[in-house]
């Protein structure tokens, strides 16, 4: 338990709250609390909300010391700490082991970029606890000041100020690990920025069949947390992205039929950054379904461009009465080669010459087999399908 004290300020509102207590007490004098009552916020900060106070071997219970007249303070020091970064940092036991705003990119990313600065020379320490730093200091790329990195600079900062601090990467990592030499820093730093800063990246745009399979089954870019939504996803996971080898067309090929546009972005290695099909309309407005990307740059790009046509994107019905091209597997028997439908309604209606989005279409178009209005359990090698019944 923390170690907490009070210390008169005001002594009009402490006379006003007990008369007698502002009688024992000396101004701005410290006074130790006994059996301090916590209150702990959403946030995991906690505030003193009251205790015992012992004077002159008589005791008085203080509740809301703050608005009675005190000024709270709090004793941050860890004595026993052998981490020395830590000690400074301060008294820890409050960190949240599972902090929703953690940054498990950034996170995960360090891990081996330190690993590999430091050749686990600094890991292996008994007074170099890496992990606990990460979660006290909680550093997360800045989006405001990008590629800055901001974190607590101390116990205190981040349980009573809520006060975080945004700084170039070379001197977050040297705080949180002064243990490093000036060229780890500088290592640390260009992998840091070649992996983090804005990216350069390029939209593509066509309706070939081919240009549908790239953008769902090249190379992806690295991926970054994405904030996501119904109309802004993760790549990651996006059910279609896979080369489906084992049929014989990609069933985003059926996005093809001249209904369709396919828009991509790629990063300077023609890695795939974002991407999202759109329907062209007769006045040229594109209407997309959810756009797909590995990080919010990269969507934000494509959502710019879909808003300059005056279009819209992630947003049921945009599809419907649009068609994809008819492609029969086994002559029809056994369904079509075509991709999940992302926009409600998730319905095809076979018109002979293509597959029409119908609210109420015969087709179902939930499956993420590739191959819609047929058997979902399929033979890999074979590709003959099996009713679901006699699949168990």
């Amino acid at each position: 338990m923390a170690k907490y004290w009070l210390m008169p300020h005001d002594m009009d509102k402490v006379t006003a709250y007990n008369a007698h207590l502002a009688s024992q007490l000396e101004l701005y004098k410290n006074y130790d609390v006994d059996k301090p009552e916590i209150h702990i916020a959403y946030n995991d900060s906690k505030t003193l909300m009251g205790g015992d106070l012992w004077i002159n071997d008589m005791k008085f219970v203080v509740s809301q010391p703050q608005a009675n007249g005190f000024v709270v303070k709090r004793d941050w020091s860890v004595p026993d700490e052998v981490d020395p970064v830590l000690k400074v940092w301060g008294n820890y036991e409050d960190v949240n082991m599972w902090s929703s705003n953690r940054d498990n990119t950034l996170i995960s990313w360090f891990d081996n970029a330190f690993l590999q600065v430091t050749g686990g020379t600094c890991i292996d320490k008994p007074d170099v606890k890496c992990k606990m730093r990460m979660r006290c200091f909680a550093p997360r790329r800045s989006k405001r000041y990008a590629p800055k990195i901001t974190m607590y600079q101390s116990a205190r900062d981040r349980f009573e100020r809520d006060r975080e601090v945004a700084m170039k990467p070379a001197r977050a990592f040297a705080i949180m690990f002064p243990e490093l030499d000036h060229k780890q820093i500088i290592q640390l730093t260009d992998q840091y920025l070649e992996r983090f800063a804005k990216r350069e990246l390029f939209i593509r745009e066509g309706s070939d069949a081919k240009d549908f399979v790239k953008a769902y089954s090249w190379e992806q870019a690295p991926t970054d947390n994405v904030n996501t939504t119904y109309q802004r996803k993760s790549s990651a996971s996006s059910c279609m992205r896979y080369s489906f080898d084992s049929l014989p067309l990609h069933p985003v090929t059926a996005y093809a039929s001249g209904d369709f546009n396919m828009l991509w972005t790629e990063d300077k290695e023609g890695r795939i950054a974002s991407r999202c099909v759109v329907r062209v309309m007769e006045d040229g407005a594109y209407r997309g379904g959810p756009i797909y990307g590995v990080s919010e740059q990269a969507i934000d790009i494509l959502e710019h461009h879909i808003n300059c046509t005056g279009g819209e994107y992630g947003c049921d019905g945009a599809w419907e009465g649009a068609r994809l091209l008819r492609q029969p597997v086994d002559d029809g028997e056994d369904g079509f080669y075509a991709p999940y439908l992302d926009p409600e309604p998730r319905r095809l209606t076979d018109d002979g010459e293509y597959l029409v989005i119908q609210e109420g279409g015969e087709i179902d178009a939930n499956s993420y087999q590739g191959i819609l209005g047929g058997e979902d359990c399929r033979c890999s090698n074979c590709n003959t399908g099996m009713h679901e019944d006699e699949s168990y």
